[in-house]
């Protein structure tokens, strides 16, 4: 064979030249039976039961069973190793192997059924062909396998639904034998098979009227049909309920339960796919089939254990019921959750989109609120309230009244049980059972009265999550106990309270299996001890403690080691009236034993404070005076000792020698501080000051700053000048307002003039100069008017 063209083309428009009986050469697709490789791929058939099985044809059984599916798994390996272009060829054109994919979907053990005991070699020859077949599907769910090897989506999808490859309830059974441990890989390849092939959805519309139908079905099989026409007695063919045989209860429940999970499965693999069933208004549908078979086949079951002596049969299909009860109700919350409620959670920020699913959420509940027995049932599983209050929380415009109303129904139904709604148990898991539900959590979902079916069995267990009924349960209150006693004394009337509440709390409180067992002498030894006219203990009373006015008081001081009200054991050498004297600190005492530590560094700052000291004779020499300040002092400010105060007097030619050979040598002039001068030095500043006053007198301040009492005459000009400046203000006030008043304004809401706007900008862009920006000139004035430091 040779290709037709050299570059990467979908597999769909591939062809390869031949040449035919005559020889003459001939264009053939690659896609095309005349590849078909002569393989018959054989069907599967479950593994056998070797408890229904006699010894002498267990072992041939048992091994015609593994001979055929080392065949098969042989097939299967050969099938996944061809090429891209010879599987499709098989795929699509060889029947026995559509026969072999078709018999498995439909064969294989499903995850809720009970497992026989088989060997580990069959165990292990199940789980790889259960492997190998879902590689087969997933191979046919892909439509590119690499670059080269692909397929043109359109002509994919023409593909799969024309051949039948697969179909609405193919996609179910890979949901429920495969959605276990593959959620992921599984929503993708459905994903991809409605994407290449829109017409997959309409055929799921039409899954909804067939599952109606199903309903219908075991309802009139039931004679529960709910009729508005005249039916005549020759046309009721079918039994009634009460009539039927173990085999027909167990098919219906069988039917019921298989139905739920495999519809509930597919939808949480395929969320899209609920909004065709809500449109269909499955919720409604299946509320109303709820209702009318739900209680018929419990009080069916419940008569059949307590009559019949082999209640094997009985209590297994008792489980069963209550697995279909609790998939029903799943599926229902989880079509109004995906459909309503998590859309409101990713549409918070449009308001109408809200109020859409709000009140499409409102619509369903109103539609169902008549069904007490599903109403009960759904919000012993999914809070009704919990929902209710996501939806106030996303939206506050919505009806009190109907949602009060919504709530109301729920309580109804409950009291039309006979039970009380308690407050719900803060458990680990996500759903939260009420103690009411006894029935459907504690005796329900994934246990039986006799055989149990295994609970690690459950691939699916995120689809099974919350419904085997593990979860804990508060204890009942007074009223609740009473009830669940009262229900056992109906039938037992013979026994005591006392041993009735015993029972009950060994049994979880689970009335239906109270009464299996002391029907069957099935209790443990412990009961099995007790008098069965025991009395009920009376209630232990609890002792109310007297709340006082001192008991009730909160005070910020309450319980502390003065609190007289609280504690007996006061420190009195702690208290002590008026003012306390100072006691004597013995600071040797706290440096060797309370702070032995200080001790280390006592040495250490005892040096910042030590300085050499000068001899007197060298005191007034200049080299003497640098020495000295070279020593820190703490006590001495030096602020100032930068500045040159005075003048350079060169009254003598000594001094001027003096300075002179000071500024040569250090690079600036000495002045000798005042602190280190002595006497000798504060009278020779006194004698400059008295200097500096007569030159003051004679020609003024020489600095510039302003004297320490100003001169009355320079006072009494400048308020003249001061009164002149005011008055000639107040002269202009005719001509404009005053500036406060300008500031000021209209009053709020009036508006407000441009020379009032203009103002107000100014006072803030210039308001930096005044207030307290120019603070030493300010304290020059207040120096200036006496209220200098005192020297």
């Amino acid at each position: 064979m040779s290709s037709k063209s050299s570059g990467p083309e979908p597999l769909d428009q591939q062809y390869v030249t031949v040449k035919d009986e005559f020889g003459s050469p001939q264009m053939v697709p690659v896609l095309h039976p005349r590849w078909v490789a002569q393989v018959n791929f054989l069907p599967y058939h479950a593994p056998p039961d070797p408890a229904h099985l006699g010894e002498a044809e267990r072992a041939g059984s048992l091994e015609e069973w593994q001979e055929r599916m080392l065949l098969l798994e042989e097939d299967l390996r050969w099938l996944l190793q061809q090429t891209h272009s010879k599987f499709w060829c098989q795929t699509i054109f060889d029947e026995s192997l559509h026969s072999c994919l078709n018999s498995y979907l439909q064969n294989a053990p499903r995850s809720y059924d009970p497992h026989p005991e088989f060997p580990a070699d069959m165990r292990q020859k199940q789980d790889t062909l259960h492997r190998l077949f879902f590689m087969v599907f997933m191979r046919m769910a892909t439509h590119k396998e690499s670059k080269e090897n692909f397929f043109t989506p359109k002509v994919f999808g023409d593909i799969l639904y024309e051949n039948f490859l697969f179909d609405v309830p193919k996609l179910m059974d890979l949901c429920v034998l495969y959605a276990g441990g593959n959620m992921a890989v599984l929503t993708k390849m459905i994903d991809n098979i409605f994407k290449q092939q829109p017409n997959y959805n309409d055929d799921l519309a039409e899954v909804g009227p067939t599952i109606f139908e199903v309903f219908d079905n075991i309802m009139r099989k039931c004679g529960l049909e709910d009729s508005t026409e005249p039916q005549k007695l020759s046309d009721r063919q079918n039994p009634p309920l009460e009539a039927m045989s173990v085999e027909d209860v167990r098919d219906i429940l069988l039917y019921m339960r298989d139905s739920a999970i495999t519809l509930l499965v597919f939808l949480e693999v395929h969320p899209s796919g609920c909004k065709v069933f809500h449109q269909q208004n499955i919720v409604p549908r299946i509320s109303s089939f709820y209702e009318s078979v739900v209680p018929a086949l419990e009080v069916l079951l419940m008569d059949r254990i307590s009559q019949d002596t082999v209640k094997t049969s009985w209590v297994e299909l008792d489980a069963v019921l209550s697995q279909a009860r609790g998939m029903l109700v799943k599926l229902c919350h989880h079509v109004m959750s995906t459909c309503c409620l998590q859309p409101i959670l990713e549409n918070s920020d449009s308001l109408e989109v809200v109020l859409n699913y709000v009140e499409d959420y409102l619509h369903v509940m109103s539609a169902v609120l008549s069904e007490r027995r599903f109403l009960h049932d759904l919000d012993s599983l999914f809070s009704v309230e919990e929902d209710i209050d996501l939806i106030l929380q996303a939206c506050d415009s919505v009806d009190s009244t109907r949602t009060d109303f919504i709530l109301g129904a729920v309580d109804q139904a409950y009291q039309s049980f006979g039970k009380v709604k308690s407050a719900r148990y803060d458990g680990n898991g996500a759903n939260h059972a009420s103690s009411g539900n006894e029935e459907l959590m504690a005796d329900g979902i994934g246990r039986t009265h006799g055989n149990r079916v295994q609970e690690e069995d459950y691939q699916d267990e995120a689809a099974l999550e919350g419904l085997e009924g593990a979860c804990a349960f508060p204890q009942p209150s007074g009223v609740e106990m009473d009830s669940l006693i009262s229900a056992v004394k109906d039938l037992l009337p013979e026994l005591g309270d006392g041993f009735i509440l015993a029972c009950l709390e060994e049994y979880g409180y689970k009335v239906e299996t109270v009464i299996n067992d002391i029907l069957e002498e099935k209790l443990p030894d412990k009961l099995q001890k007790l008098d069965r006219s025991m009395k009920r203990p009376p209630e232990k009373k609890t002792e109310t403690v007297e709340t006082t006015l001192l008991s009730q008081r909160a005070n910020v001081f309450a319980g502390d080691e003065f609190d007289v009200f609280s504690r007996d054991d006061i420190d009195m050498s702690k208290v002590f009236k008026g003012k306390r004297k100072p006691t004597a600190v013995n600071t040797k005492k706290i440096i060797d034993e309370d702070k032995p530590d200080l001790s280390t560094l006592k040495e250490q700052y005892f040096n910042y404070g030590s300085y050499e000291k000068v001899p007197e004779e060298e005191l007034n020499g200049a080299m003497g005076a640098l020495q000295m300040v070279d020593d820190y002092d703490d006590e001495y400010d030096d602020t100032y000792d930068t500045n040159d105060v005075g003048e350079m007097d060169a009254d003598s030619a000594d001094e001027l020698v003096k300075q002179n050979k000071a500024e040569e040598e250090y690079g600036r002039q000495f002045v000798t501080p005042r602190v280190l001068a002595g006497r000798d030095g504060r009278k020779e500043e006194e004698d400059d000051g008295s200097d500096e006053e007569e030159a003051q007198e004679q020609g003024g301040a020489k600095d510039g700053r302003e004297n320490f009492v100003q001169d009355p005459a320079v006072l009494r000009e400048r308020a003249a000048e001061r009164a002149a400046y005011k008055a000639q203000r107040q002269g202009r006030k005719g001509q404009n307002r005053n500036q406060q008043d300008v500031l000021k304004g209209q009053a709020k809401g009036q508006g407000q003039t441009k020379e009032t706007v203009h103002s107000r900008r100014q006072k803030e862009k210039n308001k930096s100069s005044r207030a307290n920006h120019n603070r030493r000139a300010m304290a020059d004035r207040k120096m200036a008017r006496g209220m200098g430091p005192l020297t």
